[in-house]
């Protein structure tokens, strides 16, 4: 209407950021609907994956527990934030010399999104080589940023004083 009216470029770049403005405030509207929604769904996450190992370091005691694998995370949540209008993704960072930085990004289909940042070192426990370290790290905290920005936490999940986490640090 302002362009047929022959209004100024600047009132109808006013008229547009206005626009965007009213569209980003529905999508954040809309996002908080579908989280909330969301958190409705029964997900259960349980411990399908076991680890057990001796370590060749000496001294070490053997390495066994079960833990949630990104897979396991992942195939339980994927289905019900789909179901709301969400998707996420991963963002991974290894520019920083020793560390290892992962953000989650929580996204709803009109474009409102969320972030949740984790990072720590390279995990270079059971025997791994570098690359195996990182890689480690980098699994890790995108299970952990993931069950963070969507308030979900495995079954029997158990705080170990932050052990088996290095020093992973919650930036989100």
């Amino acid at each position: 209407v302002a362009v047929n009216r022959g209004d100024p470029i600047e009132k109808i770049s006013q008229l547009l950021d206005l626009l965007d403005r009213h569209e980003k405030n529905e999508a954040r509207k809309a996002f908080s609907v579908a989280l909330v929604a969301f958190k409705r769904e029964r997900i259960f996450i349980g411990k399908d994956k076991h680890v057990g190992f001796t370590s060749r370091k000496e001294g070490a005691a053997p390495t066994d527990y079960w833990h949630s694998s990104l897979g396991n995370v992942c195939e339980q949540i994927i289905g019900a934030l789909g179901k709301h209008g969400l998707a996420h993704s991963w963002r991974p960072d290894t520019s920083t010399p020793g560390r290892v930085v992962v953000t989650c990004v929580l996204r709803h289909e009109l474009g409102h999104e969320e972030t949740v940042t984790l990072s720590g070192p390279p995990d270079a426990s059971g025997n791994k080589n570098a690359l195996q370290a990182v890689q480690s790290s980098v699994t890790s905290l995108e299970r952990y940023s993931l069950l963070a920005i969507t308030g979900l936490a495995t079954a029997d999940m158990q705080d170990d004083d932050g052990r088996a986490s290095g020093d992973a640090v919650l930036d989100g």
